[in-house]
């Protein structure tokens, strides 16, 4: 698991494949781009027979990342509003 200002990413291995496993708002914000792969509601299933596309993996935690700096920046604005 990679974590960043929380949860980024989970990989884990199946028996036909490995699986990424990430929040349903980062899935939706590339599932254009996901069409190739077995998708559910968080997890992209990438087949062991096939490469892995390394710069699409490497796109989709940099968005997972900087959602989770745009909520803590969120979080710390509403803290410091507050009375």
């Amino acid at each position: 698991a990679y974590k960043q200002l929380g949860m980024v990413a989970y990989f884990a291995a199946a028996k036909n494949h490995y699986g990424l496993y990430i929040m349903p708002r980062v899935l939706q914000a590339f599932q254009n781009r996901l069409g190739a792969y077995k998708l559910s509601k968080a997890t992209i299933q990438f087949p062991w027979n096939t490469p892995l596309p390394r710069e699409l993996v490497t796109e989709i935690i940099r968005y997972a990342v900087r959602l989770n700096q745009d909520q803590k920046a969120l979080k710390d604005t509403a803290k410091r509003r507050k009375p």
